[in-house]
């Protein structure tokens, strides 16, 4: 280096100790100040405009140092023109039916796609008058509403202050439009002694105003996995993130109605965060909810524009992680991306905190992993349905990984992330009840049969109709009227999976039928008579009780044999009955049934693999296309993780263990 570089190196040396030793700011405030760009001296008014003003200079200061990492669309023309027409939906289609206001707004939202976006840090677009306006009317519920006089400044500048709710938002002034929103019910409930300056009173009538004035209506659609919304054609849509917009939507998902609660609370001075898990340990699809801070110091739970504060809420879910939405930034997940090249989607978000142990019983493990990526982290990740999907993360240190309040009784995958996505480095775990570590891996040695009978677990919509075919029967006759019949079997078992019935009969009928349980209304899903030696059913004409239970042509007896087990016989009175007129005797030897359920049985005709996890990957068993109610697989792998795909249709796939000649579900 010369003279002349030498002196100039020193004197710009200089003259960066010099400006930071003069700076007024923190470190966080000058870095949003350099990364806010041309926009610095809006960010700069903001903070000259509350300089004699402490408590209002520092919530100044926690907004814009946490700012730089949060992010909106920049092309405002496009966004307001596609805000504008989904409004106009909204005034043209206020007396529509639903089906029609759904079509209009879901042709609306296909016209515009976020490929035509550019996400840009708010620090280089927010405008001060906007932040400015944003402040004071936050600290004037705050400090004079007396429904959240209860936080301290901490929780305040966390539940109370933010200038937005979700990424994305756009810059709108939305406290000004839900200023007046729920009023009357709020005077109302002040002139009651208990009620008055209740937090919880306050936050139950304005969720039920958001309620009775959204009539809400739940979809999936923003909360389906990547590869799912890629399928179908929704990942590029654009999120409604306009709350003035998102407050006429006459459907949303979770994600919507909790961000529009929280936007409507807060405006009111009522302390609201949003909760949530990013993937059930059990099922597809993750959930949010909102949380309320009560003066009492509860925390108490409810679904935003939907259920009042405290009411039951997915209580029965087994939940692996759970995190609040925060403002502020999360230095321990900051860490990750300082220590690593590749981070999952899910911790790419830094404004969010642990509060596990808020919800459920935790536990710490350590655990075991080989780390090709010679990784710093490693990830606790649950199944989807589809992939495995990171919840948790821990550090790495001398060979084992260090997981900090995580569910119980759940199986999880210890994974790292690199180049090529995740990568597995440890076998699947379960965690008991009792912390204890239960590693699954396949033992190719020690080989086992395999009897399954569903690719996915019973849920409630199976359970709460199970009963309806006790007690059913499946019976012969030579009368059209059955005036004489002879029963083969009667139905013991509640209706969870389809059944095949070997008959002991050399009698031959013209008439065979699956008749009722009082009460069960039919639904039989598919019927299949087979004869002897068949592997094909035998079919004649449809007989069996008219109609169906809501007289509307659909679901009657002709569902129980038109090959899909979705659709089923749904008869309009319980003694009733659905079978098979063959035109002449027939000797049936095997009875197929299958009754009302969700899609997830063993279906004749359709192509099943079973696979299992090793090395990294799950691993085919073998092919079978069903011929009955169950699947056998010989020479199987024990002790092993298991997934039985449908290569025919449906989407629904659970990972499972086999003990004691049983799938157990996880």
């Amino acid at each position: 280096m010369t003279n002349k570089n030498m002196t100039k190196y020193f004197f710009n040396l200089l003259m960066a100790f010099a400006t930071i030793a003069c700076s007024s700011y923190s470190a966080d405030v000058e870095r949003a100040l350099k990364l806010a760009g041309e926009n610095r001296a809006e960010l700069e008014k903001v903070l000259e405009h509350y300089k004699d003003d402490p408590l209002k200079y520092k919530a100044t200061v926690f907004l814009i140092g946490n700012m730089p990492d949060h992010y909106s669309y920049s092309d405002t023309m496009y966004l307001n023109t596609f805000y504008h027409e989904l409004d106009s939906v909204f005034y043209i289609t206020k007396d529509a039916t639903n089906v029609l206001k759904d079509s209009l707004f879901r042709q609306v939202k296909e016209k515009y796609s976020t490929k035509n976006l550019t996400l840009v840090s708010d620090v280089s677009m927010i405008n001060s008058a906007f932040l400015i306006s944003n402040i004071d009317h936050a600290f004037s519920v705050w400090q004079n509403e007396k429904l959240a006089v209860h936080l301290n400044f901490e929780e305040f500048c966390e539940y109370i202050l933010p200038y937005k709710v979700c990424e994305t938002q756009i810059f709108e002034n939305w406290r000004l439009f839900f200023d007046d929103f729920a009023d009357e019910s709020l005077y109302k409930a002040s002139l009651c002694k208990l009620y008055r300056n209740s937090v919880l009173k306050a936050c139950e009538f304005v969720n039920m105003e958001l309620k009775n004035h959204l009539k809400t209506r739940l979809t999936t659609e923003n909360s389906l996995p990547l590869e799912v919304r890629m399928k179908i054609g929704l990942h590029s849509q654009i999120p409604i993130r306009r709350l003035s917009t998102l407050s006429k939507i006459p459907f949303g998902s979770c994600d919507d109605y909790t961000e529009l609660a929280t936007a409507v609370m807060r405006t009111k001075g009522i302390p609201v965060a949003i909760d949530f898990t990013p993937q059930w340990a059990f099922r597809s699809l993750g959930h949010n909810w909102n949380v309320l801070f009560d003066a009492s110091g509860k925390k108490i739970v409810f679904e935003g524009c939907n259920e009042r504060p405290g009411m039951p809420h997915k209580e029965d879910h087994i939940m692996a992680k759970v995190y609040r939405k925060t403002y502020a930034v999360n230095s321990d997940i900051e860490k990750i991306h300082h220590a690593e090249k590749y981070v999952p989607e899910i911790f790419r978000n830094v404004f969010m905190k642990d509060v596990t142990h808020e919800y459920i019983s935790t536990v710490d493990v350590d655990i075991k992993v080989s780390d090709p990526n010679k990784s710093k982290y490693a990830y606790l990740a649950v199944f989807n349905n589809i992939n495995w999907a990171p919840v948790g993360w821990g550090k790495i240190s001398f060979g084992k990984a260090t997981f900090k309040n995580i569910g119980k009784d759940i199986l999880y995958l210890p994974v790292n992330m690199g180049v090529n996505g995740l990568l597995a480095i440890a076998d699947p775990v379960i965690v008991g009840f009792d912390g204890k570590i239960t590693s699954i891996k396949a033992d190719t040695l020690h080989k086992q049969k395999m009897v399954l009978d569903r690719k996915y677990p019973v849920f409630p919509h199976v359970y709460d109709v199970m009963h309806r075919v006790l007690g059913g029967q499946i019976q012969a006759s030579d009368s059209p009227d059955f005036d004489d019949f002879v029963i083969f079997h009667t139905i013991t078992q509640y209706g969870t999976i389809a059944e095949d019935v070997f008959l002991e009969n050399t009698k031959k009928f013209r008439y065979w039928r699956f008749f009722s349980p009082k009460g069960g209304n039919c639904n039989m899903a598919e019927l299949h008579f087979f004869e002897k030696d068949s592997t094909n059913s035998i079919r004649g004409q449809i007989i069996g009780t008219s109609d169906s239970f809501w007289n509307d042509g659909k679901n009657e007896k002709e569902a129980a044999f038109d090959g899909d087990a979705l659709t089923f016989f749904d008869a309009p009175y319980g003694d009733s009955w659905v079978g098979m007129d063959f035109g002449k005797p027939v000797a049936i030897d095997r009875v197929y049934y299958l009754p009302r359920n969700d899609g997830n049985c063993i279906e004749i005709g359709d192509d099943y693999q079973l696979v299992f996890w090793s090395d990294n990957q799950w691993k085919s068993l073998g092919k079978q296309k069903a011929t009955g109610a169950r699947l056998i697989f010989e020479d199987c792998p024990s002790n092993g993780l298991y997934l039985l795909h449908n290569h025919t249709k449906g989407q629904e796939e659970r990972i499972f263990t086999y003990e004691n000649g049983k799938q157990v579900w996880w």
